[in-house]
């Protein structure tokens, strides 16, 4: 695989608007948002021709999708997000009818794998300490039944369209993200109060875009038969109150913190061994991706 930088054509970075309709190594969607973006970016870098989708350049997947035929990979990134403005409507629309629209398209083009952006949100209410694949879905809410349903619809077409479908927790290191770890470092850098729950609590449900940027290239160089689910996360632990000391340290900050003890809010941390032994999962360390933050 060649490092000089490949070409990024259509979406948010396209020169031409017909440009799109071009084959490519991959096809990301999302590329508008922050870790779609800096995916696209890293992808671009390592030698791949990347076709990087945006909603605002290449309209609305849930209306239609277009998979240029040539195409090797597809990376399925964009997704309504669970939020005040969401609804189960719009999140049915995004998530699931924009999947199938894209999976048939990827299956016109006769694509050769495709990568899903799934979500650890799928196990819904979590019982146990620790979660692995195996792991009881329970009553999952809207958005981690969208990407379930995703996941489903991938494993029906697996024979004509291997895929893995990554179940991912919190992603940091991409610019401003809509969760709790990202959000605290964001309060910790402007001396905003910080309270949080079961600090004695053991945490690695976070990926760094770095190391997520890095599997996505390790995985398009390997083999893939059938459809694959496997979960993302650190591969130690810290506990949430030490990963706030360090951060706060480490930032410099001003910020009041304080805890409390909530035992009806178990935590639990992920188990990613199916992805380290199987797909080569090698994240950095949780002590190394809260020096990354706070850098």
């Amino acid at each position: 695989m060649s490092l000089n930088k490949a070409p990024i054509i259509g979406g948010a970075f396209a020169k031409d608007p017909n440009i799109n309709d071009a084959p490519a190594d991959v096809l990301i969607t999302g590329a508008g948002g922050r870790a779609g973006s800096a995916i696209a970016e890293r992808l671009a870098a390592a030698g791949h021709t990347v076709n990087a989708q945006t909603r605002a350049k290449d309209g609305d997947l849930s209306i239609s999708a277009f998979v240029a035929p040539g195409t090797k990979t597809v990376i399925h990134c964009a997704a309504e997000l669970p939020g005040p403005k969401s609804s189960a409507a719009g999140i049915a629309r995004n998530n699931v009818t924009a999947t199938r629209n894209l999976i048939e398209a990827a299956l016109t083009a006769g694509a050769e794998r495709f990568l899903f952006f799934s979500a650890i949100s799928v196990y819904g209410q979590v019982n146990e300490n620790m979660v692995t694949e195996a792991t009881p879905i329970t009553n999952p809410d809207a958005y981690g039944a969208s990407k379930l349903l995703g996941e489903q619809m991938l494993a029906e077409v697996a024979e004509q369209l291997p895929s893995i479908s990554l179940r991912l927790p919190a992603i940091v290191g991409a610019g401003d993200q809509p969760n709790w770890l990202s959000r605290t470092v964001d309060k910790l850098r402007a001396g905003k109060p910080v309270h949080f729950i079961n600090p004695d609590n053991p945490f690695n449900n976070a990926v760094h875009i770095d190391d997520l940027a890095d599997f996505i290239i390790n995985l398009l160089g390997q083999p893939l038969r059938g459809a694959h689910v496997i979960n993302l996360a650190g591969v130690d632990t810290i506990s949430v109150g030490e990963m706030v000391a360090v951060l706060k340290v480490e930032l410099g900050s001003s910020s009041e913190v304080t805890s409390e003890v909530r035992p009806e809010q178990p935590g639990f941390t992920i188990n990613c061994s199916l992805a380290r032994e199987k797909f080569g999962w090698k994240p950095m360390s949780m002590a190394a991706l809260l020096a990354r933050l706070a850098a």
